[in-house]
């Protein structure tokens, strides 16, 4: 045993540590982050429990070092509503907001999030005569009725114009949690 341990770890790649800090809310003011373990990886932002599934936990800011797919650290940041986005204020006359639902490839926990494909679309669509805000609404895991639910939760305070859904073949799927 001790030398089947001793070759997975000069084999295998080094494991994730995720490190769970407060993010600040507008006031500035801490949030408290209870402690979770730091060996399960993305799992310390969701929370499974949810009524209509799957969530992710609001105000928290999670470095993930080494992550398995990217092996990059990446620092994921939720905002108050839960979504790895910037805080969204009241949408102004001359912006255009596009909803994008989806799941862990919509979330993009292995890039920081100027690389997730929700932040290059808006890059991609800024123009000089609207402001195009495009909100990553993806949730790691999430099925086709989750994210339905989930946009139920959540459309009044983003108040989209449009609505994308990026989806994978296994997100018409139930989810397992």
């Amino acid at each position: 045993l001790l030398f089947a341990e001793g070759a997975a770890r000069l084999v295998l790649p080094p494991q994730q540590i995720v490190e769970i800090e407060p993010a600040l809310t507008r006031s500035t003011r801490p949030v408290a982050v209870e402690e979770r373990n730091q060996e399960h990886g993305i799992d310390v932002l969701i929370d499974w429990s949810g009524e209509h599934g799957i969530r992710l936990h609001p105000n928290v800011q999670a470095p993930i070092f080494n992550h398995r797919l990217s092996h990059h650290d990446v620092v994921i940041t939720t905002n108050s509503l839960g979504l790895r986005h910037s805080e969204l204020g009241p949408k102004s006359d001359d912006e255009f907001r596009v909803l994008v639902l989806g799941d862990s490839i919509t979330f993009g926990d292995y890039v920081a999030f100027e690389d997730t494909y929700p932040a290059m679309l808006e890059r991609r669509l800024e123009g000089p005569r609207k402001k195009v805000t495009v909100v990553n609404a993806g949730l790691p895991g999430a099925s086709t009725s989750n994210e339905l639910s989930y946009y139920l939760e959540i459309a009044e305070a983003v108040d989209p114009d449009l609505v994308l859904v990026g989806m994978f073949l296994n997100d018409a799927q139930s989810s397992d949690r």
